[in-house]
């Protein structure tokens, strides 16, 4: 009988002597798991939070609202604040062995976080939201060993919108690409002013319908159809996947770039 992905991680946990949930910083509400956390809490095991693509934030760390300790901000494609971790890790081993399981949302970048730990690709990492299926034992040090697993959702969560905001769900499992790309057109204007524009190259007028931008985005790729009318659905996708990918690039003062004074 093929095991879930819960009953994986819940043996995870049982084997490990701490465990971090790995979550997004840019998304920390939508991809923290909380029944995990109190799942973790009832097994007595000590909790370590790793917020990651930290180096994607547009505020500094202190700004992004996460009260729980201990917590470390890491951006682990950049390797940056992984020496922080490690070290903490280390602090932690008072025995020969120390047994670390990784945890969190799909495609918050746990298979990353543990490649740079290690220093080498050794857990297999793809941006394809549920790649990890299995569990995995990987040394990173001497004595020091962590468990990939794969990513779980909160039991309740069957927020679709979101799970294809957060890259929960890959761009070919979106049903309604539409209808996700103008909630990602809707956060970048009320949030990023300017970034479709900048990154896009094209003129978004105030208040613009968002029909209308995704047909312009259409045009400027050449994303047609028969007639020459623009594929909207196709600029969805587009957008989607240049959301999920991170491509699209957010002028201003964020946590890459106030690294060394945000993460004291």
């Amino acid at each position: 009988m093929k095991r879930s992905a819960w009953d994986v991680v819940k043996q995870v946990i049982s084997e490990s002597d701490i465990i971090i949930e790995v979550i997004d910083a840019r998304f920390i509400g939508e991809t923290r798991n909380v029944d995990l956390e109190n799942y973790v809490r009832r097994t007595k095991k000590r909790l370590l939070f790793v917020l990651n693509k930290s180096d994607l934030l547009d505020k500094p760390f202190k700004d992004v609202g996460f009260d729980e300790k201990p917590v470390i901000f890491v951006a682990a494609t950049k390797n940056l604040g992984t020496t922080r971790l490690r070290n903490f890790l280390r602090s932690l081993k008072k025995k020969e062995k120390l047994t670390v399981g990784v945890v969190g949302y799909p495609n918050t970048g746990k298979s990353s976080l543990i490649n740079v730990l290690k220093q080498r690709h050794s857990a297999p990492t793809s941006p394809m939201a549920g790649y990890t299926r299995g569990m995995q034992k990987i040394k990173i040090g001497p004595g020091l060993y962590v468990i990939d697993t794969p990513g779980v959702l909160d039991p309740s969560d069957h927020d679709k919108i979101k799970h294809a905001m957060t890259s929960v769900i890959s761009v070919s499992q979106v049903r309604d690409p539409d209808l996700i790309a103008m909630e990602v057109i809707y956060l970048l204007r009320k949030e990023k002013p300017g970034a479709l524009e900048s990154f896009y190259g094209i003129t978004v007028e105030e208040n613009e319908d968002m029909e209308v931008i995704l047909e312009k985005i259409a045009v400027h790729f050449h994303f047609l159809k028969k007639g020459g009318l623009p594929d909207i659905m196709r600029a969805a996708r587009k957008l989607i996947e240049d959301w999920q990918q991170s491509r699209i690039k957010i002028k201003g003062e964020g946590g890459y770039q106030n690294w060394k004074r945000s993460n004291m």
